[in-house]
């Protein structure tokens, strides 16, 4: 078993309020001070504030910590930041120790170069085991930048540590996402009551720029990708991977044919806004749906045990993460749409399949074996959606008997029968009219679908919206 170091407080971010009241100075920043955090934490360093309004911290390991200016209560020079006797536990007047055990300087050096850190508040009222910022795995990290190489850059967030070679931007902006999706689950175990898990570690992402670069890898762990995977998450590495969708090999033509001079503005645009809306659509679906699997795995939504995680249907897998990848609403607010309607399944599960009889529908949640006679996303989407709308307090039960099943416990079909029918009712006509009934009455919204790439590139006068 490889040994690991648990860096108690990452970044020396101190969870202690500053006895004193603190000042932020006027106008631009620049200077060694210590910024303290809404929520009672503090990052102190090399300060440098930017044109947004938001600070730039270097701290003494060498990270550079992000904070946007709506998250600072306050902000003090560092050498008025002297630690006062009541403000650390321990013997009066000592400076508050951040680690467990000493790091040398080499080790800091080597584990945190170029890690840039952001800070987010995350926080479901009952769930707050799961809001606290979890610690780095050390180790952890130092396999996953020696695995992508002399390339490879490194991103904190309160729950992940992402390594990726993909632009800082695009990195940025899916460490938002993934913080987005860890709250969204939060809402999701308080409102089915499930118990929280909270991991012993940040969970782990690796984000590639490149597409080849994704392939790589893969096939260097041993783990050949089908076709058309876009992002997966790994029961036996515990990791999430994805690629910069902008890199897809099925857009090089169309990127080439961007860099004529002679391409006519408004072919350009269309070219570009095709490209954007599909990557823009399947980046939020592919993350959330694996960050799904990745978060539901390890905060105690479902076991994780060998390769193909514990004993819950993979109906029932799969179609709680497809809750979690709905898009954000166009409002702009942040989030996935958990509860929202996934649109893009909903149309695939009225034009792929014919209705099921009672005896399909039983078939289908009690033969794992089902769910791999053919493509059952759509499928297992909307057994799950219909559950969780409809019998949400009983969708909650059914998750926490799956999840306390002893190692080895494998249910044979009668007493699977039973367990589903003591909580959900029997699967008879009317179950299965109740079923249709409800998922008929849902409209499906056209611009909540994924672009149409089936025709290639559209011409330059051609709408880019979906079809409807």
């Amino acid at each position: 078993m490889k040994r690991t170091i648990c860096l108690f407080v990452t970044l020396a971010i101190v969870g202690f309020a500053l006895a004193q009241s603190t000042v932020v100075p006027q106008g631009k920043l620049q200077g060694k001070y210590r910024i303290q955090l809404m929520n009672g934490r503090y990052v102190e360093g090399d300060v440098q504030e930017l044109a947004d309004g938001s600070y730039e911290v270097r701290t003494k390991q060498g990270a550079i910590v992000t904070v946007r200016k709506n998250q600072v209560r306050g902000v003090i020079p560092l050498e008025d930041t002297q630690v006062r006797r009541g403000d650390a536990p321990g013997a009066g007047g000592e400076r508050l120790r951040t680690y467990r055990r000493e790091i040398t300087p080499q080790e800091i050096e080597s584990i945190l170069a170029g890690i840039t850190a952001e800070y987010e508040e995350a926080g479901v009222p009952g769930m707050s085991g799961l809001a606290a910022e979890l610690p780095l795995n050390e180790a952890g990290l130092a396999e996953m930048k020696r695995l992508v190489g002399a390339n490879a850059k490194v991103l904190l967030r309160p729950h992940f540590v992402m390594v990726y070679t993909a632009s800082d931007d695009s990195a940025r902006a899916l460490g938002s996402r993934l913080e987005s999706v860890w709250r969204n689950n939060m809402k999701f175990m308080k409102m089915l009551g499930l118990k929280p898990v909270v991991p012993e570690y940040k969970l782990e992402v690796i984000f590639f720029g490149t597409y080849k670069e994704f392939e790589a890898y893969s096939l260097n762990e041993a783990t050949p990708l089908p076709p058309g995977v876009l992002g997966y998450y790994s029961h036996l590495s515990n990791r999430s991977h994805f690629f910069d969708l902008w890199d897809m090999p099925m857009f090089q033509g169309v990127k080439e044919a961007l860099k004529d001079p002679k391409l006519p503005y408004e072919r350009r645009q269309t070219l570009r806004n095709w490209i954007n809306r599909w990557v823009e659509f399947h980046n939020l679906m592919v993350i959330q749906h694996e960050a799904g699997h990745h978060i539901h795995f390890n905060t105690g939504v479902f076991q994780r045990r060998g390769e193909d995680g514990g004993s819950a249907p993979t109906w029932l897998v799969e179609g709680a993460t497809m809750l979690l990848e709905v898009p954000p609403p166009t409002s702009g607010r942040g989030g996935s749409g958990l509860g929202d309607r996934n649109d893009a399944r909903l149309d695939e599960f009225r034009r792929l399949y014919p209705k099921w009889t009672p005896s399909e529908l039983k078939h289908f949640v009690l033969n794992n074996m089902a769910w791999y006679q053919g493509y059952n996303y759509p499928r297992g989407w909307a057994v799950v959606y219909y559950l969780y709308t409809k019998h949400r307090k009983g969708l909650g039960e059914y998750i926490r008997r799956i999840y306390e099943r002893e190692p080895g416990e494998e249910p044979g079909y009668t007493e699977l029968e039973k367990e589903f029918e003591d909580i959900f009712g029997r699967i008879d006509d009317k179950w299965v009219a109740d079923f249709y009934k409800f998922l008929d009455s849902l409209p499906v919204r056209p611009s909540r679908l994924p672009p149409d790439l089936s025709e290639g590139p559209p011409n330059a006068g051609r709408s880019s919206r979906p079809p409807g």
